[in-house]
């Protein structure tokens, strides 16, 4: 920054510069400056050119700006008719749209009020167009011609009125010595020059009247392009105002449950059939049932689709993502008719790969820096294994010496001690799990699995199949609040896999796998080989690389 900045930007913030910058008086201020010049200049061609006063020059000037064009003056010779053509393109691509939007700045508030005071009279009906209990939707008057009406109406009084105004201007300063300016032929030149038609057969010989024509030329004619615009505006209004009906009269079918199912099958036939559908699923299938967007408007992505190659879960790549866009680039140069195009290369992922011990633990100090506040958990990916602060045990019946009781133990369901802190646990290992992988597709490697192995604190002919039962229970709590993390339901599939077999295949491609070890592996610092609830534990271990 430089010595000057500080200072530069104190000067910006005073407030006469605040004051300039206000749209309020930016806009009035340029659109003054730039008709002030307009008329200069061409005031200064036509009186020293043509021998006009000063007060006929500026009046031809408001009369060519405003391409009103009387015709009682008219410029003499080539050069002076060369120079009016050049200005009259100045005047209507430069200068007029000027005045024009600083005239509408104070007359748009008007005109706004204005329709909220009918919308007050004439109280449309409110509908819920949305579904989600609000009344959100003025449904379109019955007619389009009360709707144009009203909503033109303000502003058409407010033109109207200047128009009066201006009429009783002219009798008062033509009519005392034109008694042909009565109120009624008055009024008829004001709309006659309003609306640009400028027939001239109304006579203005006075300066009084010239300088009342200025401000009515430039007045009137803005005001009428601010009633032109807005019936632009009104139309598309209508037009939206039809769609949304239309789609509300699609929603509001019986059978429109039934068409968002065949359209989401049409779209993809391999949902044919199917109870589950995704989130891109869904959002088309209703999309495109409410008539929101045309199916013929998806189609040629569809295709594009197709086309793309595409994994075993039927999943595209980013590389492939980014060859189908440049693709579609290149076919429409060609449709443009910009010549040849050399079509882009399509570049296929390199395979993935595993990590060494070094990039392992690079990879573990990237993933706690995104990871803030584990307290339950702690990431030792060169050991593979997630390290759980707090153990997570298991209350019920133990699986003694006595057979009986072992057996018992082994039917029954396990059941957590503390469930409230094992689902923090759990809740972390997949926070961890998801940032980790993001991670490792970031750099082209393998995502990482999770293997929960149980343990048991005495061997007995039932110790193995317990503790694969408390692997498996803790594994269907990951997936659980895996599916709680990432949302859109992506987990069910799994979370039903492990809930029949233990295992199951995450998201990301790895496998989630529960073993039970009974007592052949004791588990350091904790088993001391005695049964009690603290050593019927289980562990997680990192699944990583060809494991995964």
């Amino acid at each position: 920054m430089t010595d000057q900045e500080p200072v530069r930007r104190r000067v910006q913030d005073s407030a006469p510069f605040v004051f300039i910058r206000n749209e309020r008086v930016a806009v009035p201020g340029k659109a003054l400056l730039a008709t002030f010049l307009y008329c200069l200049i061409g005031s200064i061609v036509f009186v020293y050119g043509q021998d006009l006063t000063w007060v006929q020059a500026v009046y031809f000037m408001c009369v060519t700006m405003s391409t009103v064009g009387y015709g009682d003056i008219s410029p003499d010779g080539p050069g002076l008719r060369a120079f009016t053509i050049v200005w009259i393109f100045v005047a209507i691509l430069v200068v007029f749209p000027l005045l024009t939007g600083a005239i509408v700045l104070f007359t748009h508030g008007l005109t706004v009020r204005g329709r909220a005071l009918f919308e007050k009279i004439f109280r449309p009906t409110l509908v819920d167009i949305d579904g989600d209990g609000t009344m959100d939707f003025a449904m379109p008057e019955q007619f389009a011609l009360f709707f144009f009406a009203k909503n033109l109406l303000p502003a058409l009084l407010m033109w109207f009125g200047l128009q009066l105004i201006c009429a009783a201007g002219f009798v008062g300063i033509e009519g005392a010595n034109n008694h042909s300016w009565t109120f009624g032929a008055a009024l008829y030149h004001c709309i006659i020059t309003a609306t640009t038609v400028g027939y001239g057969d109304m006579s203005i010989s006075t300066d009084g009247g010239m300088v009342w024509a200025c401000f009515h030329i430039l007045t009137s004619v803005a005001m009428l392009g601010e009633l032109v615009s807005s019936f632009d505006g009104l139309r598309e209004e209508w037009s939206k105002k039809k769609e949304k009906v239309a789609q509300l009269i699609l929603k509001s079918d019986p059978s429109f449950s039934r068409n968002v199912i065949s359209t989401i099958e049409s779209m993809d036939p391999r949902t044919k059939g199917k109870d589950e559908f995704n989130q891109m699923q869904f959002l088309l299938g209703m999309l495109v049932s409410s008539g929101h967007i045309p199916e013929s408007e998806i189609a040629p992505v569809q295709r594009m689709f197709s086309k793309a190659e595409v994994d075993e879960m039927g999943n595209v790549s980013r590389l492939e993502v980014q060859y189908s866009a440049k693709l579609m680039q290149a076919s429409l140069s060609v449709a443009s008719g910009k010549g040849e195009v050399q079509l882009p290369v399509r570049i296929t992922a390199a395979p993935k790969r595993g990590l060494t011990d070094e990039e392992l633990e690079s990879l573990e100090r990237e993933a706690l820096a995104q990871l803030k506040g584990l307290t339950s958990i702690k990431l030792s990916l060169v050991k593979r294994q997630i390290v759980l602060l707090f153990p997570i045990e298991f209350g019920g019946l133990k699986s003694s010496g006595n057979l009986i009781a072992a057996k018992a133990a082994a039917e029954e369901m396990p059941k957590f001690e503390k469930e409230e802190r094992v689902r923090t646990i759990c809740k972390e290992i997949g926070q961890a799990l998801i940032v980790v992988n993001k991670l490792l597709v970031s750099k082209n490697c393998v995502p990482f699995g999770l293997k929960v192995a149980g343990h048991t604190s005495m061997e007995t002919e039932t110790s193995m199949e317990t503790s694969k039962k408390r692997a498996r229970a803790v594994s269907q709590l990951i997936t659980e609040e895996l599916d709680q993390l990432v949302g859109g339901n992506k987990c069910a599939a799994v979370i039903a896999q492990v809930r029949e077999t233990g295992n199951g295949t995450l998201p990301s491609g790895a496998q989630i796998v529960s073993v039970g070890f009974g007592a052949t592996r004791k588990l350091p610092e904790y088993d001391d080989g005695k049964n009690h609830p603290q050593n019927r534990r289980v562990e997680v271990e990192v699944l990583v690389g060809d494991e995964a």
